[in-house]
């Protein structure tokens, strides 16, 4: 009698396993997928081998309803916010964040279940959809500017309404003359909007003489962004006054911005 319930038990994961008789992933999907708020999302996951029926269902329960499936035809109540293509990939029409989580795909292939899950992501872009150094420049995703800079002061550079949580990052260089601290990011969550604001804060201190440094805030690379990096350029410099300093770098780059207090 054990060795019966062994071998039922046996047969009942094999059933539901997720490789096939080669030892080959038989279904197999990217761990996450990401879409940005109110973009259609497909969730194409690879099957080996001539399959029959697929289901959808959210979470990692298979014994739950699916809300979507492929047999003759597509069936089930999950149109509207929902589809599935010919081969089984399944569609959100129109991601919201109710769509955030995990799905399990059932497919079954000469008779056998197997099941892959993955989880997905709604992003949210900034706005504006770069860091900015709000303190110095005010920017809209300008990309560089200079500021001349007198004594000491602070550069606070923040991304305001992301999905998920966005960290930043200094890159400095070129420094001379002058101190930096930097301080911990700070992250906010908005109710309101279900995205993050994040500040980061640098301070500086200028020596008597010529000094200045590039200090660049950094965020990782995402879709929808304009930049994923924005440049000031910190400057004093005795010998000059502000007026034909401005015009001195604006003739010397030809591509940095002027940006005035």
């Amino acid at each position: 009698m054990a060795l019966l319930v062994e071998l039922s038990l046996l047969l009942v994961v094999i059933s539901a396993g997720r490789l096939d008789a080669s030892g080959n992933n038989a279904v197999y999907c990217d761990p996450t997928f990401a879409v940005e708020l109110k973009e259609s999302l497909t969730l194409q996951c690879t099957i080996s081998g001539d399959h029959g029926y697929i289901y959808w269902l959210r979470g990692t329960d298979t014994s739950a309803v699916p809300f979507i499936w492929l047999e003759d035809k597509i069936g089930g109540e999950g149109y509207g916010d929902y589809d599935m293509t010919d081969d089984g990939a399944l569609v959100i029409n129109s991601a919201s964040l109710q769509h955030e989580g995990v799905y399990t795909t059932v497919v079954y292939i000469s008779g056998v279940k197997y099941e892959a899950t993955t989880e997905v992501q709604v992003t949210i872009a900034p706005d504006p959809p770069c860091p900015i150094l709000n303190t110095l420049c005010n920017t809209k995703c300008q990309s560089k500017c200079s500021v001349e800079v007198f004594g000491d002061g602070e550069i606070i550079c923040s991304i305001d309404g992301s999905r998920p949580k966005t960290a930043v990052g200094w890159n400095i260089t070129d420094t001379s003359g002058i101190s930096l601290t930097v301080h911990e990011a700070e992250f906010r969550y908005n109710t309101d909007s279900d995205t993050w604001v994040t500040s980061l804060e640098l301070d500086y201190v200028l020596d008597a003489s010529a000094g200045g440094a590039t200090i660049t805030c950094v965020a990782p690379e995402r879709d929808n962004w304009e930049s994923s990096g924005t440049t000031v350029t910190l400057y004093y410099d005795i010998g000059l006054g502000r007026e034909e300093t401005y015009e001195d770098r604006e003739k010397g780059s030809g591509e940095e911005m002027v940006c005035t207090n």
